[in-house]
């Protein structure tokens, strides 16, 4: 066993006390900084529904059990079927949050494996969810692209008591009774050189619901000389998710709200403000690390300088074995694990004892 220098260890019981206030202080500012990370969950799930869609469930930040929030569902087009349920997670909702988009919401990501939607599949999935998460029952919410709009639209209209507000990108419905549709507020978006799924499509179904005699819950925006793929970029814009939590079934009348705006420019700029909006939070948390550290090593510099002058001079040589060096510099082992290891969220393995101290760990990512 290696020799410890006692002195130290006699240093080392007096300021314990101080040094464990500082890490606990420190920690909570870090942890303040990087709540958003922790708090956030994606979780999938496999044949839990009888006659439903294979799924993934986000939950956000600060979500409880005891407090109910709003659901979005997202239906994927015809290029993410399949078996893999990953393929979900490629563009999307799921992947605008994985780039650093806010949803205010649980979302319900289920997986087509091939084939039109089928409404009644998609509503045993959702009922699944509201017995096992905190949904707020008032506000479901429907975005749908291609495929998915076409999915989205027909779940709209098949249990239009059921949706609060729908958003249809680049499709269409096959239903023939749009009287469902007429009684919720939808939004439609469609590129008018769009080759794959035509404009016609989404202007047949505004057809049918004026033939009603009821289009007062509808907005239709068409995207001049936008292709198939333009419309996808409003999942990854805010203005797409705060305009559907405007609407709830308990509001009289159902109106639409008409004051959200989203032109082509923004739709154009929508990857490269959500990448901006990532970078700035990533700032944050950076700061807030940075903040904590800082405080931590202050007060250790601190704790250091009232160490007697004694103790100081019989510090352990440099070239001391590897169990007493770590003995007396756990503390800085600990910072260097602090300010890289929770930034970049990696796994650190430990390398040769007499590398220099600030190269100790490297990440293993």
């Amino acid at each position: 066993m290696y020799p410890v220098d006692n002195i130290y260890w006699e240093a080392a019981e007096k300021y314990h006390c101080a040094i464990m206030k500082s890490l606990i202080f420190a920690l909570s500012l870090i942890l303040t900084g990087m709540g958003v990370a922790h708090s956030q969950k994606t979780e999938s799930f496999r044949g839990k529904v009888n006659n439903g869609y294979n799924f993934w469930i986000y939950t956000p930040k600060g979500y409880s059990p005891d407090s109910i929030r709003p659901l979005f569902i997202f239906l994927h087009g015809r290029s993410l079927c399949g078996r893999d349920l990953n393929r979900v997670k490629r563009y999307g909702t799921l992947h605008a949050i994985d780039k650093g988009l806010d949803v205010d919401g649980i979302v319900l990501a289920p997986h087509n494996p091939g084939g039109a939607w089928n409404p009644q599949k998609i509503m045993n999935t959702l009922k699944w969810v509201e017995q096992n998460f905190s949904v707020d029952t008032n506000r479901v919410y429907v975005l749908g692209i291609s495929l998915g709009s076409y999915g989205a639209l027909d779940f709209t209209g098949t249990f239009p008591d059921k949706v609060a507000a729908t958003v249809s990108l680049c499709g269409g419905s096959t239903l023939t009774d749009f009287t469902g549709l007429a009684q919720v507020p939808i939004w439609f978006f469609h590129g008018t050189n769009d080759k794959a799924v035509p404009i016609s499509a989404s202007q047949k179904v505004i057809d049918g619901i004026k033939a009603i005699g009821d289009t007062c819950r509808h907005l239709f925006t068409p995207l001049k000389g936008h292709n198939h793929n333009t419309p996808a970029k409003i999942l990854y814009m805010k203005e797409t998710y705060q305009w559907l939590l405007e609407h709830s079934l308990q509001h009289k009348g159902r109106p639409v709200n008409k004051e959200y705006t989203i032109s082509s420019n923004e739709i154009a700029n929508a990857y490269r403000s959500l990448s901006r909006r990532k970078r700035n939070c990533s700032a944050l948390s950076e700061q807030r690390l940075t903040q904590g550290s800082n405080f931590f090593q202050t007060h250790c510099r601190g704790i250091s300088q009232r160490m007697p002058a004694t103790q100081k001079s019989n510090a352990t040589p440099k070239a001391a074995p590897v169990k007493e060096r770590w003995s007396r510099c756990w503390l800085r082992y600990w910072m260097d694990f602090l300010n890289r290891g929770m930034t970049c969220g990696c796994i650190w393995r430990r390398k040769m004892p007499n590398v220099p101290l600030a190269s100790t760990f490297t990440p293993a990512c």
